[in-house]
């Protein structure tokens, strides 16, 4: 690929932000302040929010990559709950397993 064959609009277009990678379908379920905070602005071009009758918030997007999302998604907190892929479901629960273990009080 020749460097004027490809511009960063084009190369990063549907990323979250900066990252790129394979395109990839997500779904979170947000509630308490984190719902608040999605209902209130856009931060992606493709996402979809749906208010559920049990408080929760449905987001689904479509973005490239996974990395830039799920640093997002952790600043949420006990707020959020990955649907899918499953990918993102185990390195969430991959790194809640590592902070568990790091500051457990017991240690």
């Amino acid at each position: 690929i020749k460097s004027n064959d490809i511009s960063a609009e084009s190369y990063f277009e549907g990323s979250w932000s900066v990252f790129s990678g394979e395109l990839v379908d997500v779904v979170v379920l947000f509630k308490g302040d984190a719902a608040k905070v999605v209902l209130s602005s856009v931060h992606h071009r493709t996402e979809k929010k749906e208010q559920l009758e049990n408080g929760f918030l449905k987001y689904s997007i479509t973005t490239k990559g996974l990395e830039e999302i799920r640093r997002w998604l952790l600043g949420f907190g006990e707020q959020v709950e990955v649907v899918a892929p499953q990918e993102l479901k185990d390195s969430m629960g991959e790194i809640g397993l590592y902070l568990t273990q790091k500051y457990n009080s017991n240690s």
